[in-house]
């Protein structure tokens, strides 16, 4: 009986192809869809990991905004209602002191007119959506809001900026744009 060679390895051989027993202790055991499913489930896990966190990190800012929300959304409803009720002097004091120091009252009366006389007499508005902000500083905070202003001729998509400045919400600018 001639003896058995050994295995040795040999110098640019991988070591597991060179000294893998019988048993193959050494050896790399095969994937099978089992551990292919762990690792699946584990990145899942990390995943929703770093989501759980980043809701728990942000939770505090998220509380602060929902008070938030329903100021603003009474602030908007306030212009609103003033500009459909032709009481363009009130919709004016919705606006932030820049915006009054820029444009005077006699101008934004003015403009009012200029767009009733090409759409029409405003009938409604209807808020569209509205996103508030906490900026660094926790006195600095800001909204947008989207709203359609139904004219008799025509529906106009509104996008308006808020400020809270000395604990009032402002209109600080806006801009529109013919449906």
């Amino acid at each position: 009986m001639a003896p058995t060679r050994r295995k040795t390895r040999r110098v640019g051989q991988p070591f597991s192809r060179c000294c893998r027993l019988k048993s193959n202790v050494w050896a790399s055991p095969p994937q099978s869809g089992t551990d292919s499913m762990k690792r699946s489930y584990k990145i899942l896990l990390v995943i929703v990991g770093i989501w759980l966190f980043a809701m728990i990190a942000t939770l505090p800012e998220l509380t602060a905004v929902w008070p938030e929300r329903k100021v603003v959304r009474q602030t908007f409803s306030g212009y609103a209602d003033a500009l459909v009720n032709q009481k363009f002097e009130e919709a004016y004091g919705y606006h932030s002191p820049e915006f009054q120091e820029r444009i005077t009252l006699a101008s934004f009366v003015q403009y009012q007119h200029d767009v009733q006389a090409k759409f029409g007499v405003l009938k409604a508005v209807q808020q569209e959506g509205m996103a508030v902000r906490k900026w660094r500083n926790p006195s600095r905070w800001r909204a947008s809001v989207k709203a359609d202003f139904q004219y008799e001729k025509a529906k106009v998509r509104f996008n308006f900026e808020l400020h809270r400045e000395n604990g009032r919400w402002t209109i600080f600018s806006s801009s529109g744009e013919e449906k």
